[in-house]
Parts: C-alpha cells; structure tokens; sequence
C-alpha cells in the first residue's frame, strides 16, 4: 500500500511539473507590489509577518501562492480573517501579488535545539517505511525551497506555530482543498501530534 502511495505523489509531481510548463504564467512583481497593502497589516510588507499564527509568505513559491490566493477568494479555502479582503482582486491582480511575494527572501527562523530537532530531521529527511510516512524533501526539497513547477510550496523559515495549524488541520480534515489536499490529508494522519511538533520545529529552521 505504502509503495502505491509513493507512486501517487511521484506521478503527481511529474504530472504538476508537466501541466505547469505548459499552462502557467508568471505575474509581474513591480505591479504586485503596488496591491499589497492589504496583505500588509498581517504578512508584513515583504511578506515576513511579525506573529507566528500569521503564515510568512515571502519567498513562497508563485504557482503555489497564486493557487492559494484563488482558493481563498472563492472560500474553497475559507479563511475567517481573509473573507471578502480578495474580491476586487481579478486574476491578474493575484498572479502579480503571488509574483511579488514570490521575488523577496523569506527571515529564517531559529529551531529548539531539543531531542524533537532529531526525529523532526529524521521525519523530514527520510519519513518512516513502516508507518507509511515517506519523506517531506521528497516534495518539498532538501533544503525546504519546495517545487515551484509542480506548486508544492517552500517551507523552511515558516514559522513553527503555522506549521503545527497546519499539519493539524490536514490531519483532522479540515483543509482539504486544492489539487495536492489529499497526499497531505494522508500523510498527516499518519502523523502523532509528537511528529508533527517535531517536524515543524525543524522546518521552521530549515534552509
């Protein structure tokens, strides 16, 4: 079962990487920046927000953040806090928000030097065979820059307190939408809540 699995997420990159060279095109970062202000207030102007419930998005990778952006306008992605701030945005306007956010540097973040760094860099480097949790690198890059032609997003520097919400919320099933929802919604279940703190104490480390 777990062999199939890999196949999926493997045949899922190929797949992303294809539809996305032929299908995707990249916004402007000049006209992104001039739309921002209301990202501002909680992702910081260069997209390092200040409060680690608050995602950094700075540096993330444009096919992903444009394909969030979308969801959340259309509240396939419901964000509480986020609901009606994207409706005047047309689609140009999101390509050019993700293009600028995409085009800053992420700030690193610093991991707890604990016995969770361990297990979080085990997890993240290699998975775990017989618990049917494959690698986090093997989407997200080594270095946790992630994929931008197949939209799988960058990771490292995220802030710890994002990623355990986040992680959480796949494994519970409360995020479910976007093309890639369901290999997180599986891998996260396999997931302990002792994982998943461990895994987001490395990443937010990560470079």
């Amino acid at each position: 079962m777990f062999k199939i699995f890999l196949l999926l997420i493997s045949f899922s990159i190929i797949g992303a990487e294809k539809a996305s060279s032929v299908n995707f095109e990249t916004g402007d970062p000049n006209a992104g920046a001039q739309k921002v202000a209301v990202c501002a207030a909680c992702h910081g102007t260069d997209g390092n927000s200040q409060v680690g419930n608050w995602p950094k998005i700075a540096g993330q990778n444009e096919r992903y953040l444009f394909e969030q952006l979308k969801l959340i306008k259309t509240e396939e992605r419901y964000i509480e806090v986020m609901k009606g701030l994207l409706d005047g945005y047309s689609e140009e306007d999101l390509q050019d928000v993700a293009a600028f956010y995409a085009n800053n540097s992420v700030t690193m973040g610093q991991s707890a030097d604990d016995e969770s760094l361990v297990l979080g860099k085990l997890l993240y480097k290699i998975g775990d065979y017989e618990r049917g949790i494959p690698s986090c690198q093997a989407c997200h890059a080594a270095n946790g820059y992630g994929n931008s032609l197949a939209g799988y997003p960058a990771l490292g520097g995220q802030h710890k307190e994002y990623l355990i919400s986040s992680l959480l919320a796949y494994k519970n099933g409360e995020r479910i939408s976007g093309p890639n929802a369901y290999i997180m919604n599986q891998i996260s279940q396999r997931l302990s809540e002792e994982d998943i703190e461990a895994l987001s104490n490395y990443i937010t480390g990560l470079y």
